[in-house]
């Protein structure tokens, strides 16, 4: 269901489950967050405490992003021929071939 070699996950995140807990401190939390969103799906992140950042690829080619409510950790992400990329730093993203956008900078001046 889910392509973990393609995932990303930081942070610290807290489970509220104690079985995913577990889960997390044996097979690691990409694999505790695998099993949330299969349960919760956009509510995923709400099962969740601490600080994190996630990118969770399913096989369809979808892909679910969430940051901790205080966006402690942070995820920036860009579409590069119609694959997603995800970092922590947006320069970690960028190319020099590739025009700065006036929208996205109002946006996230606005939004921050």
């Amino acid at each position: 269901m889910f392509d973990l070699t393609s995932s990303l996950a930081l942070g610290s995140p807290r489970f509220l489950d104690s079985r995913l807990t577990r889960l997390a401190a044996t097979d690691g939390a990409l694999t505790s967050w695998a099993e949330v969103f299969a349960s919760r799906r956009t509510q995923a992140a709400g099962e969740v405490a601490g600080d994190f950042a996630v990118a969770l690829r399913e096989l369809s080619g979808r892909t679910y992003l969430a940051v901790d409510r205080f966006a402690i950790q942070t995820l920036c992400y860009r579409i590069v021929d119609g694959r997603l990329h995800c970092a922590t730093r947006a320069d970690e993203l960028a190319d020099a071939n590739t025009p700065i956008d006036p929208q996205a900078i109002f946006d996230y001046l606005f939004f921050m």
